[in-house]
């Protein structure tokens, strides 16, 4: 059974490469971790925002390696 949400190879990498970038472009123009001027809600938001990006990479290799898996015969 073939599924529509089984993605490519080149979309697993799209979306971790874009996961990363977001992360090391936010620790790298701000000093997010190393000051105290952030609020807790600043905090929060990153971390809600990272989770979701992070998770959405996660989501996205699980499907690319079970969809793989599944259609060798």
């Amino acid at each position: 059974m073939n599924s529509w949400i089984i993605p490519s190879k080149k979309q697993v990498l799209f979306v971790c490469g874009i996961t990363v970038f977001l992360f090391l472009r936010i620790m790298s123009t701000t000093d997010l971790l190393s000051s105290e001027k952030y609020s807790n809600r600043q905090y929060l938001i990153f971390g809600v925002l990272m989770a979701l990006a992070f998770l959405t990479s996660i989501v996205a290799i699980v499907l690319y390696k079970t969809g793989k898996v599944n259609n060798v015969k």
